[in-house]
């Protein structure tokens, strides 16, 4: 059977002359993976992370069809990438009469355009400015704006917390100074654009978004979370603006579900402004469950990692609203504030569609400290590109605090004491975190483990989302509960 690294490696492409399409299937029979079997297509990792929280494998994690795609291939198709949860194929072709033999096979019941070739240079891109310099203290106050400054004295840095980022490439990340330290917790690197495969060649944003999680310089600059471990991902290109840079953020974080990351965070959102208007997605679409990569960071967050996305930078637009996949559901959708705590004016607005909130959390985004791409100093940028990695980083300080939590029992407590929390709205979501506050809450006022021998007549067990857990005390992993007994209910944590 084939190493699950191995398949993911051997589904992936690169397609340069050709448009660019989405290829649906209605089932997956002839995957090659079995549910008993999952080390064929998931890394330890990410079996371990599924077994912790308890969640099953099932048929969203088999791979696709072998035999569907090479049916596709037969047809005339190039092969790019695959998605498992979406359960179909990027694939790239010129000969317009593919597209009716696709429509005739049995196994397909979608095929989009996603990029015409040639695709025209976008000039509309969403990177956002720079600020002018600001005499500051540097990370100093994007830290204890959320608490974090307290947790990281307490020796907290994200260790044991693996971080995958999804953006336009990390230009330079290989080279500058304030990346020394980061470079050694690189574990792996995927570029889903260019056939050279190599994330440092190009993409200046993703360089400063990966800088505020862990950028270091002694005494002077200081990410959210450098005891972490990176997986860097390139989905976006900047010449386009196409339904096909959605697939490949898909494809991204699948990859980082296999390669066992705990926390996604990704700051690239689609809406509007593409290349071919007619692609374009109407605000009736910020479901969660409409477009490709919002349904994907929902079954993210379903396979136990924490998905932090940016709200967008649509504030001052007509558009106003968030980009996709900033609607998911079960995620962190961040928006910015200013270094007052007031809302940035350029931070997009909700709710979503079907009216939940959002964004679900804010932090710095208006003169954020960060690394500069073009030569490694120091300087200040605008942009919920930058306030959503910080609240990852911050995720991954809490989860190294706190490794009994779930990753929604993780995000519920971010969310609980947040500075809005009592009247969330469409602004500020409930505010902003207090990671410091958080943790204190759970490690103060929790009954710890002598308390079971005083509950003899338990009856309950619960998580700390109110659902039942079907186990005695002695399968019970190490975490956080609520037991109900004659005497009431009860938070304990079992070491």
């Amino acid at each position: 059977m084939r190493h699950w690294l191995t398949y993911i490696l051997l589904s992936v492409g690169i397609c340069l002359q050709a448009h660019t399409w989405w290829v649906g299937f209605t089932d997956k029979a002839g995957t090659t993976g079995s549910l008993d079997n999952p080390s064929g297509y998931l890394s330890d990792r990410a079996i371990q992370r599924r077994e912790k929280q308890h969640i099953p494998i099932d048929s969203t994690d088999l791979p696709v069809s072998e035999r569907y795609l090479q049916a596709i291939q037969d047809a005339g198709c190039e092969l790019l990438f695959t998605s498992r949860w979406n359960n179909g194929a990027v694939v790239c072709f010129s000969d317009m009469d593919i597209v009716p033999q696709l429509q005739q096979l049995y196994f397909v019941d979608t095929v989009q355009l996603t990029q015409n070739d040639p695709a025209p240079l976008h000039q509309k891109k969403k990177l956002p400015p720079l600020a002018p310099p600001t005499i500051g203290n540097s990370t100093k106050e994007q830290l204890q704006q959320i608490g974090l400054e307290q947790l990281h004295n307490a020796g907290f840095h994200g260790q044991g917390i693996r971080i995958a980022i999804v953006d336009n490439g990390f230009y330079k990340a290989d080279q500058w100074q304030a990346f020394d330290k980061a470079r050694e917790q690189i574990v792996f690197t995927r570029d889903f654009v260019s056939a050279e495969d190599d994330v440092y060649q190009t993409g200046t944003h993703g360089t400063m978004v990966f800088s505020t999680i862990a950028g270091y310089i002694a005494d002077q600059y200081q990410g959210t979370a450098t005891e972490a471990e990176y997986c860097l991902f390139r989905t976006e290109d900047d010449a386009t603006e196409s339904i096909r840079e959605i697939d490949a953020q898909v494809a991204a974080f699948e990859l980082a579900d296999s390669l066992g990351a705990d926390i996604i965070t990704t700051s690239l959102g689609y809406g509007t402004r593409f290349d071919d208007p007619a692609m374009d997605i109407t605000y009736r679409m910020l479901d969660g469950k409409t477009m490709r990569n919002s349904r994907a960071a929902t079954i993210a967050a379903r396979k136990g990692m924490t998905v932090c996305v940016s709200m967008g930078n649509e504030g001052n637009n007509d558009w106003h609203y968030m980009l996709s996949p900033a609607d998911a559901d079960s995620i962190l959708t961040v928006g910015s504030v200013t270094r007052l705590g007031e809302h940035s004016t350029f931070s997009s607005y909700g709710p979503a569609a079907d009216l939940r909130t959002k964004p679900d959390i804010c932090a710095l985004g208006s003169e954020a400290a960060i690394i500069s791409a073009t030569n490694g100093d120091i300087t200040y940028a605008n942009g919920t590109s930058f306030s959503t990695p910080i609240v990852a980083g911050m995720a991954a300080c809490l989860w190294s605090a706190l490794p009994e939590l779930s990753n929604m029992q993780l995000i519920e407590s971010i969310v609980r004491y947040a500075s809005n929390a009592s009247s969330p709205d469409d602004a500020l979501g409930y505010g902003i975190p207090n990671a410091w506050n958080t943790y204190c809450h759970y490690r103060t006022g929790v009954e710890d483990l002598p308390l079971w021998e005083r509950l003899t007549d338990i009856q309950r067990i619960y998580n700390l989302q109110g659902q039942t857990i079907d186990l005695s005390f002695e399968e019970l992993p190490k975490g956080l509960y609520i037991i109900q007994s004659g005497k009431g209910c009860y938070k304990i944590m079992k070491p």
